[in-house]
């Protein structure tokens, strides 16, 4: 309950931190459950790119991708696999930041992948999904980060999510792209 009501005041705080040490940060703290399900974990990419945002949505954002892998992509599988890459880019000359998350879990049917992001839609409702996970994931990059992401999944090949969006957030920015 503290936890949770940490992460969620965690999600509003602005600060310039350096991205590649919050998403090592997360996948650290999140260990013990990917442990036990013998998953490895790892972060690729500069460890220099500073990001002026909410590190609390990133958080949330990576865990959650995480936890989806878990619960969905990686049922009936050893040799798990996720990487999470780093990379700055720029767009119409402005900073932007992208992160690359794959797995090597079983592949997402197109059905799955055109629905992942709509509020209450699971395909684990019997097993005590919500179907709130991803929902959520596309809220915090699309209106708090001022981003876009995009899923992809292949047989053979797992799922890959890629998310962009401004290394610096302003509060200007985000209201002109809500």
């Amino acid at each position: 309950m503290f936890i949770g009501f940490l992460m969620e005041f965690y999600c509003y705080v602005w600060a310039i931190v350096i991205v590649y040490f919050v998403i090592k940060h997360i996948s650290h703290g999140m260990g013990p459950k990917y442990r036990s399900n013998k998953i490895d974990i790892t972060v690729l990419g500069s460890e220099q790119v500073v990001l002026n945002s909410y590190p609390g949505s990133i958080a949330q954002i990576i865990s959650q991708l995480i936890l989806n892998s878990i619960n969905h992509a990686f049922e009936d599988q050893s040799n798990c696999q996720i990487k999470i890459r780093i990379e700055e880019t720029f767009q119409r000359s402005e900073a932007m930041l992208r992160l690359i998350y794959s797995d090597n879990g079983s592949e997402m049917a197109l059905e799955i992948q055109e629905k992942i992001f709509e509020a209450f839609y699971t395909t684990k409702r019997a097993n005590g999904g919500s179907g709130i996970g991803m929902a959520l994931v596309y809220n915090l990059v699309t209106q708090r980060l001022g981003g876009y992401i995009e899923v992809k999944s292949e047989p053979g090949k797992g799922s890959r999510f890629d998310i962009v969006f401004p290394i610096n957030i302003n509060d200007t920015y985000i209201k002109k792209v809500v």
